[in-house]
């Protein structure tokens, strides 16, 4: 792969391996917010929150510095609207991570506890698939130093991974609405709406992770 200069130094990949890293952390929350929920802790609810946004903005700051400094002429080999495609979706993924906690943080909302082990499930599943993303993007960063086609298939397998982890978490998603609905008649109907944008969100976590490495899989194409 051509190196490439720029604001960043030699590869357009690096400030990228930069943002994914703080998406990391983002996505690595989730799992506390989500244990905090099932014991109903708001104070803990809204203080994990805090630390989502935290890192959300930081995420956030790198992906304007990427975009303030990404010419046009930076690059060859590498289409730049790839790169800011694969920055875009990475950069969704911190931002419905921040709003899962802000929605949580600001509404009390009593889960059923039929629902824990589907709802607890469903988070490590899109953690998980957030987590081999940034694997992916570790190993692109250091295709300059290693472009062998056992290093490129490693990442298409990765890729292929997240794609079969983010279907999992649509299956998951849809037996949580299934259950969901079987307990509409004890139920608030604003719990049920709000139960149900959450789980929604969540799995936006994944298409977002899975939208990342058909990124990935564009840039490994050109």
């Amino acid at each position: 792969m051509k190196t490439i200069g720029g604001p960043f130094g030699r590869s357009p990949f690096g400030p990228l391996r930069e943002h994914i890293l703080k998406v990391k952390d983002c996505i690595e929350l989730l799992p506390s917010l989500m244990k905090a929920f099932l014991e109903a802790n708001q104070e803990e609810i809204k203080a994990i929150a805090k630390d989502i946004s935290k890192e959300e903005h930081a995420a956030d700051q790198i992906k304007k510095r990427i975009r303030e400094h990404l010419s046009k002429s930076l690059f060859a080999s590498i289409h730049r609207a790839d790169v800011l495609a694969m920055l875009k979706e990475q950069d969704n993924i911190a931002d419905v991570c921040e709003e899962v906690g802000m929605l949580l943080a600001v509404r009390k909302t009593e889960l059923p506890k039929e629902l824990a082990a589907l709802l607890i499930q469903t988070v490590e599943e899109v953690t998980q698939t957030v987590l081999l993303v940034c694997q992916a993007s570790e190993k692109l960063v250091k295709l300059e130093e290693d472009s062998s086609d056992r290093a490129i298939h490693e990442i298409y397998d990765l890729i292929e991974s997240v794609q079969k982890k983010e279907w999992e978490t649509d299956s998951l998603q849809q037996l949580f609405l299934e259950k969901l609905f079987t307990l509409e008649s004890q139920m608030n109907p604003i719990h049920i709406y709000f139960l149900m944008t959450i789980i929604k969100q969540i799995g936006e976590i994944a298409n977002h992770a899975d939208n990342t490495g058909d990124c990935m899989r564009r840039i490994l194409a050109r």
